[in-house]
């Protein structure tokens, strides 16, 4: 079925539901995925029964996806990200993103999402982990309280992003406001490809990899930011 206008051309796919979006010669604007493009799935949320909603519209290479609200993580460009929308402080989400092939979606829902590249972030410890002996299933973790008091002891899990987070991960004698912590080691994955690397913190972060510095960067403790690294892995090597 088409719906025409004085600029441009709606088409749906009665089979599927499937929009596509074209001006009046033809050319592609934007389109939904022609096959699971869309799906309605069953889910519970604080114990009450809700639905899950997601709709897929396909990118052309080179483009890039802007708007989307207020966020953290130091991108203007989202594509191939994952971008939460819920509000929080300094997290504003609107629901709203601009194409730069001159084109907008607004996705008109109030429900906590996310736009873009939608799979979860996976833990660090999903990765083949090695501690800087050379002992695998771990990272070595070294905390200092004012360069004294030196303790390590093996660290899979880098993740705190919550306050309660510290009390679960941090040893209970490290003082975090007066101290520092350095992980080291090596991680290979079971995969060939580009890895992201998401980090939360609060302060002064540095983060090293083959010796090269990827990230340098300190921020107020009251207000965390994000930070993303792009890494290329080859399957299994360290």
């Amino acid at each position: 079925m088409v719906l025409k206008t004085r600029l441009l051309a709606a088409t749906v796919r009665l089979s599927t539901g499937a929009v596509r979006f074209a001006d009046l010669s033809g050319r592609l604007i934007a389109a939904e995925k022609s096959i699971g493009g869309r799906s309605f799935e069953p889910a519970v949320f604080e114990g009450k029964p809700l639905w899950r909603i997601r709709q897929t519209f396909s990118t052309m290479r080179g483009e890039a996806i802007y708007g989307l609200g207020q966020h953290q993580d130091g991108l203007v460009n989202y594509k191939g990200y994952r971008v939460d929308l819920f509000q929080n402080n300094t997290e504003v989400a609107v629901p709203f993103l601009v194409s730069s092939r001159n084109y907008g979606i607004l996705w008109d829902n109030y429900s906590i999402g996310a736009a873009g590249d939608v799979r979860p972030y996976q833990p660090l410890s999903s990765l083949r982990l090695f501690s800087d002996k050379g002992e695998e299933g771990w990272l070595t973790a070294t905390y200092k309280s004012n360069g004294v008091g030196e303790v390590s002891q093996p660290a899979s899990d880098i993740d705190y992003e919550w306050l309660g987070d510290s009390k679960r991960l941090l040893p209970a004698a490290f003082d975090a406001a007066k101290g520092s912590v350095v992980w080291e080691g090596a991680l290979a994955s079971g995969v060939t490809g580009l890895h992201v690397f998401r980090l939360k913190y609060a302060g002064y972060l540095k983060v090293y990899l083959d010796g090269q510095l990827m990230v340098d960067r300190w921020r107020q403790a009251w207000n965390p930011g994000t930070a993303l690294v792009r890494v290329p892995l080859e399957k299994g090597k360290r």
